[in-house]
C-alpha cells in the first residue's frame, strides 16, 4: 500500500525518541499531544537528518514548521495527524522519506472507509482509466473531474502529500498511477459514490456514478501498468544495436533471482567487444535503485578515462571517506569498456542509485536519454542508512536516511530537478493501449546504421 514505507534498499536502524515530549524547545499553543509528535519529529531530524537544509533555509523550514503545528487543535484526529505529516515531509523534498500509519489507521484506511475504486494511469496530464471494477468506464476512458473537481486540481493537491527528490514532478505521476484511491482518500477524505465527468474514447463527454467500495474487498485487473519483466537482460534488438535492460541494482532481488550483477555486466560488456556493436541501449525504467557500488561499475564499462563518482558523503556528525565507501575514491574504467553510441531509457521510477548512475552518464555527456525525467536528483540525494522514528502520541511510524550523497557532476543550474531527457517520450493512450513502447521505438530509430 502507499502509506507503508518499503525499505527496499537501505539498512534501517530503529528508534524511539520519547523524552522529547517533556523537554520541548518549540511547543507552541497548548502544547497538544500532536504538537508534541510534530516536536518530537523535528527534533529528530535536526539530530540525525544531514539534508534538512538541503533545499531550505533554517528560517523557512522553522516557518514551515510553525505553519503545520498551528493547524493543529484540539478537534484534530489522529487521521489529520497523519495526512499532516505527509504534507510536511513532502515539503523537503526528499524521495527517500517515509511515513507508516499505526494500525488503527491501516484498518480504517483498508477496511472501513469506501474509497475511490477506479485505477488510472496519468499520460501528459491527463488521467484514463486501467480498470474500473463495476465495467461502467472502459480502459482508456478519460477522467475530466470527480465529484465536481477538475482532475488537474486534484493531482496539484495531492501531489504536496507525495515525497520526491527536489521538484520533480515524474515519480509523483508514477506513484499516482499505483496509489490515486490511497492519496485522494486521504486529501479528500472517504465518499460512499463518486460522481464522474469523464471523455470517452470518441470524444464525447458524459457523466456517470459509482459506488466507493473499500480497499480489502477491492479487485480490479490492471490492464496499462509495464509488465513484469525479468532483472536483467541483454539482447540485441537489430544489427549493430545491443540493448542491456536492468530492471534493479538491489542486490537481494538479484541474489534471489539467482543472479550475479558483476558477472553480468562482464559477459555481456565482453560480447559487446566480439560483435559490430555499434550503439548501446540502456534501459532503467522502473529501477528504484539498489547497491550504491552498482552504479558506479556501470558507468566504468562506459568509459575509458578515470572519473569521480561521489564528490561528498556526510552525515550531521562528519564527512564520509574512502575507507567508508568506495565510490568517494577515483574510480577506473574497466578493460572491456563500451566506445559506442549510448542511448539511456529513464522515467520517474528511475531513482536513487539508478539517478545517480545516470547523472553522472549526463555530467560526462556520454548518452543520449529517451523518456520522462528520472525520479531521483541530478545533484544527489539522501540515503544510506535509515533511521526510523516512533512519534510516541500518534504512533505514526516516520522513516529517514541519514548521509547525504552529492555527486561529482557539472552544475547545470537544474539542481532540484532530475535528469530531463534529451527527447522526452509520452506515449498516447492508445499507443499505451496497444502496448507500444515509444521509447524504445525512437531509439531503436536513431540506432539505424
Amino acid at each position: 500500500m502507499a502509506y507503508t514505507f518499503l525499505l527496499m534498499y537501505r539498512k534501517v536502524i530503529l528508534f524511539t525518541i520519547g523524552t522529547l515530549l517533556c523537554c520541548s524547545i518549540h511547543a507552541v499553543g497548548q502544547g497538544l499531544p500532536y504538537k508534541q509528535d510534530l516536536d518530537t519529529l523535528l527534533h529528530a531530524l535536526q539530530d540525525n537528518y544531514p539534508s534538512l537544509y538541503r533545499f531550505h533555509t533554517p528560517a523557512e523550514i522553522k516557518r514551515m514548521y510553525h505553519t503545520y503545528a498551528q493547524q493543529i487543535n484540539a478537534t484534530t484526529s489522529r487521521r489529520d495527524c497523519y495526512k499532516l505529516t505527509k504534507y510536511f515531509l513532502s515539503s523537503l523534498q526528499d524521495g527517500h522519506l517515509g511515513c507508516t500509519p499505526p494500525d488503527t489507521l491501516k484498518k480504517l484506511f483498508d477496511e472501513e472507509e469506501k474509497i475511490f475504486p477506479v485505477a488510472m494511469v496519468f499520460l501528459a496530464g491527463k488521467a484514463y482509466v486501467d480498470c474500473d471494477p463495476s465495467g461502467k468506464l472502459p480502459v482508456g476512458t478519460e477522467i475530466l473531474s470527480i465529484n465536481e473537481k477538475p482532475v488537474a486540481g486534484i493531482v496539484e493537491k495531492l501531489f504536496q502529500y507525495i515525497v520526491s527528490d527536489g521538484e520533480i514532478n515524474s515519480k509523483k505521476y508514477r506513484i499516482l498511477d499505483r496509489n490515486f484511491s490511497f492519496y485522494y482518500q486521504l486529501v479528500y477524505g472517504p465518499h460512499a459514490g463518486y460522481h464522474i465527468t469523464y471523455r470517452d474514447i470518441r470524444g464525447a463527454v458524459a457523466m456517470v456514478d459509482i459506488y466507493g467500495e473499500t480497499r480489502s474487498h477491492l479487485s480490479c485487473t490492471n490492464h496499462l501498468q509495464p509488465a513484469d519483466t525479468p532483472l536483467l537482460v541483454f539482447s540485441y534488438p537489430q544489427p549493430h544495436t545491443a540493448l542491456l535492460t536492468i530492471r534493479t541494482f538491489a542486490q537481494d532481488d538479484l541474489e534471489a533471482a539467482g543472479l550475479d550483477f558483476a558477472h553480468f555486466l562482464d559477459s555481456a560488456f565482453h560480447q559487446l567487444q566480439q560483435q559490430d556493436i555499434k550503439a548501446l541501449i540502456i534501459d532503467v525504467r522502473g529501477n528504484g535503485g539498489g547497491r550504491d557500488v552498482y552504479g558506479a561499475l556501470l558507468y566504468a564499462y562506459l568509459t575509458d578515462r578515470p572519473f569521480r563518482y561521489y564528490a561528498q558523503l556526510s552525515t550531521t556528525s562528519r564527512l564520509l571517506t574512502a575507507a567508508d565507501h568506495p565510490n568517494l575514491a577515483m574510480q577506473q574504467p574497466q578493460a572491456a569498456n563500451f566506445k559506442g553510441k549510448v542511448f539511456l531509457l529513464t522515467d520517474g521510477l528511475s531513482f536513487s542509485v539508478t539517478s545517480e548512475f545516470c547523472a553522472v552518464v549526463r555530467s560526462h555527456r556520454r548518452a543520449l536519454f529517451i523518456g520522462t525525467e528520472t525520479g531521483g536528483g541530478y545533484c544527489g540525494n539522501t540515503s544510506g542508512s535509515f533511521k526510523e522514528v516512533l512519534l510516541p502520541y500518534s504512533h505514526i511510524s516516520v522513516a529517514f536516511p541519514t548521509v547525504r550523497y552529492t555527486m561529482a557532476v557539472q552544475d547545470n543550474g537544474k539542481m532540484k530537478r532530475g535528469i530531463i531527457p534529451d527527447y522526452e517520450v509520452t506515449p498516447t493512450i492508445g499507443q499505451l493501449i496497444s502496448h507500444r513502447d515509444m521509447a524504445l521505438e525512437l531509439a531503436l530509430e536513431k540506432c539505424q546504421f
